[in-house]
């Protein structure tokens, strides 16, 4: 089946609430390997405590749940418009971010994910989709 995916270029899905807690901050300086005397990572009293910049980047897994996460349900997102594609033949190929500013130790109310499809590449055997978030 042909289609052009040219189409899907500038495809953006609806915004995603999200929230963290400072406790979602210090669960997370964990998983990615904070030690338990690295007090700015894991202690929330420490003068310079405060979420590792890369904590943004599980925001659209999590969303604002507050319990534990069930990822294989929030993998697929919101659809792109194309035909319909094989979740088992996908692959996430690399991720980065762009830190502007410090996020907040604890979200509070009204943050929003936004996120829009900004180039597809083509290969002999792949297709490679490249998002951003836009906030």
């Amino acid at each position: 089946m042909s289609y052009d995916l040219a189409k899907v270029v500038g495809f953006k899905p609806k915004d995603q609430p999200v929230s963290w807690t400072r406790k979602d901050i210090i669960t997370y300086a964990i998983g990615v390997g904070a030690k338990h005397d690295e007090l700015s990572l894991v202690y929330e009293l420490d003068k310079s405590w405060g979420p590792l910049p890369t904590y943004p980047v599980v925001l659209g897994l999590k969303g604002e749940d507050q319990d534990v996460t069930l990822f294989a349900d929030k993998v697929g997102g919101e659809p792109l418009p194309l035909p319909k594609l094989d979740s088992r033949r996908v692959v996430h190929g690399t991720q980065s971010i762009e830190i502007l500013k410090d996020i907040p130790v604890a979200s509070g109310p009204g943050w929003k994910l936004s996120k829009r499809i900004v180039g597809i590449h083509e290969n002999s055997t792949s297709t490679i989709f490249a998002g951003i978030p836009l906030h």
